[in-house]
């Protein structure tokens, strides 16, 4: 019995140490597959950006934009961020036009896009419905949101509508 367990012991210490290295300087961590590239990289900086003079934004961004603060920003229809780069003040406001099924109101940050925006807790940046800044009867499921697509080989987005009726407790948009 003793010698079992001195046995068991011994297996039990190899399987342990089997993983550790013997201080390579490598740095660890896991490589690249080859021919990786950084996904930022395929996204030009911008030097400078263009306000949109139309408020209600549809379609595609395609070149570098900026919403400001001070307006209310109106999605209809689908909004996508398309290889450029979309930059949202401290302050702005910007809120989808109600609709369902294909006429749902959402934006989407494409995977080869970005988006910067840095609100404060004296200037948020506001993502709601149209009707809750209007003061009309803003509820649950009036516009689709905001979705930012990742650079994960399955990033993918079907629209789907959000039924929130067996939810529990009040919801503010």
């Amino acid at each position: 019995m003793k010698t079992k367990n001195i046995l068991l012991s011994i297996v039990a210490a190899s399987v342990v140490f089997t993983g550790c290295g013997g201080g390579s300087s490598s740095g660890g961590g896991t490589t690249p597959p080859a021919g990786a590239t950084d996904p930022r990289a395929s996204v030009a900086d911008c030097t400078s950006y263009t306000t949109p003079t139309n408020t209600t934004l549809t379609g595609s961004i395609t070149t570098c934009t900026r919403l400001t603060a001070g307006q209310t920003w109106v999605l209809d229809g689908l909004v996508a961020v398309k290889g450029t780069t979309l930059k949202i003040d401290a302050g702005a406001v910007i809120a989808g036009k109600d609709g369902t099924g294909s006429s749902t109101s959402y934006m989407i940050i494409d995977k080869d896009a970005k988006i910067m925006a840095e609100g404060t807790a004296a200037n948020p940046i506001t993502f709601t419905s149209k009707k809750a800044v209007d003061g009309s009867a803003a509820a649950v499921g009036q516009w689709g949101g905001l979705t930012i697509i990742g650079n994960d080989t399955n990033s993918q987005v079907k629209p789907y509508e959000v039924n929130t009726a067996y939810g529990p407790g009040k919801f503010d948009n």
